[in-house]
């Protein structure tokens, strides 16, 4: 879910209504954009998205709204992450016994800090 082109179609597709409109066509351009290497084609994807439970529905304004509010804290909390984890790495290389934690079994830097 954070990967960065579903956010991107969260984005671009906020609602029911707005992904209804997408086509193969449509849905190749944005894959061919985004750099998606997956197995399913365009086609598959659509048809996919077709088929889908519709989830909530009514207000189209307060979804998107809700859509893109969420988007937004995900790719947020995303950064704040990938920050987190750049700072425990080098936490970790400074610590005295940071080589003792990081040659524990399945500690990795971050279990291991």
């Amino acid at each position: 879910m954070e990967s960065p082109i579903a956010l991107d179609f969260l984005t671009h597709y906020p609602t029911l209504a707005s992904a209804a409109a997408l086509g193969q066509k449509r849905m190749a351009a944005f894959c061919v954009k985004h750099g998606y290497s997956g197995r399913r084609s365009a086609d598959e994807l659509v048809k996919r998205l077709r088929s889908a439970t519709a989830g909530v529905t009514g207000e189209a304004e307060t979804g998107r709204d809700a859509v893109v509010a969420l988007v937004t804290v995900v790719r947020t909390l995303g950064t704040v992450k990938k920050d987190l984890d750049r700072s425990i790495a080098a936490h970790l290389g400074q610590h005295p016994d940071g080589r003792i934690f990081i040659s524990l079994p399945r500690a990795g830097q971050v279990n291991a800090a």
